[in-house]
């Protein structure tokens, strides 16, 4: 069995060995090969010296390029990825615990291996010293379920490890033309088109937040609540929803089922439909708690999603 982590890494210099090293010594390295493959974004601080110090003692392989931000940079790290049984997606500031990837494997190999699988998580979230932080669950992170992956992220793509066959799938989507975003939220979809996702709500590794992270966990409380607002009314979240839809329309229609059309098309078009966002408000497949639900809503009405 062969196994490829992949990591994208920025600046990463001060917390990169740490991770480096808790890959290295994961313990289902005496059952199966594993290769760690690195894109460099760009950094402009020591990260290259520790990447060639590791390279040179055979432990990973890497390369550089122009900054493309996370989701393009492993959207280029997947397709550059040679050939395995499993894949997997890695942060350069974290911690993974010694069993993360043999108790995903062991999870996936159980599963039916002709459709495209991922495998996901639960974090431990701490601070830049390790130190578990208390952090508020959503309730719509725990859906594994197409409909919602339009909608909602189920865990962060740090977790995610996945087969063969939903990397091909991701493959064929083309960030160079398509609507670029974020990595797991597309391999996300991309896998539930055709495939299965499985959550494990145990931790597997220590998410680390330390004030520079490109991604994180969002924080809770009034003040987050208005910098999701914020995000959604004016910045990074407005509209995405919408333009993945017609993105995953344009490569992935032809392998939807007609409930999986039927749905993507009420995400991608609602805005230039009345009738339609009446559906989209009244749709079971995306129905959540009570204030997601309100908080939907307010989005379709104003034509956010």
């Amino acid at each position: 069995m062969k196994i490829v982590v992949l990591m994208s890494t920025y600046n990463g210099e001060k917390y990169l060995r740490e991770q480096l090293d808790s890959i290295i010594n994961q313990d289902i390295k005496d059952e199966a090969q594993l290769e760690i493959l690195v894109r460099d974004d760009g950094s402009k601080d020591a990260t290259h010296c520790i990447l060639d110090e590791y390279a040179a003692e055979g432990k990973l392989t890497w390369y550089t390029g122009e900054n493309l931000r996370p989701g393009k940079s492993f959207w280029h790290l997947v397709s550059s990825a040679p050939n395995a049984d499993y894949y997997a997606f890695c942060d350069q500031d974290d911690v993974w615990f010694s069993d993360k990837l043999s108790r995903g494997i062991k999870v996936l190999e159980q599963e039916n291996k002709n459709i495209p699988l991922l495998y996901c998580s639960d974090v431990t979230v701490t601070d830049g010293n390790l130190n578990p932080l208390e952090v508020n669950k959503n309730v719509c992170n725990t859906y594994v379920d197409y409909a919602h992956s339009l909608i909602y992220s189920t865990a962060p793509g740090c977790t995610f490890i996945f087969n063969d066959l939903s990397r091909r799938e991701y493959m064929k989507y083309d960030m160079n033309k398509e609507c670029e975003l974020i990595h797991d939220w597309l391999a996300h979809k991309i896998t539930l088109i055709k495939g299965k996702m499985i959550l494990d709500k145990a931790p597997s590794m220590y998410y680390r937040q330390h004030g520079n992270n490109v991604i994180g966990a969002k924080k809770t409380g009034i003040k987050s609540f208005l910098d999701k607002i914020n995000r959604f009314w004016n910045g990074e979240s407005s509209f995405v929803r919408s333009n993945v839809a017609k993105s995953l329309l344009n490569v992935y229609s032809e392998d939807m089922s007609e409930e999986k059309l039927q749905i993507t098309r009420m995400v991608a078009n609602y805005k230039e439909d009345s009738k339609l966002r009446r559906k989209f408000k009244k749709e079971k497949s995306f129905k959540s708690g009570k204030k997601e639900n309100f908080f939907r809503n307010i989005l379709i009405t104003f034509k956010k999603v």
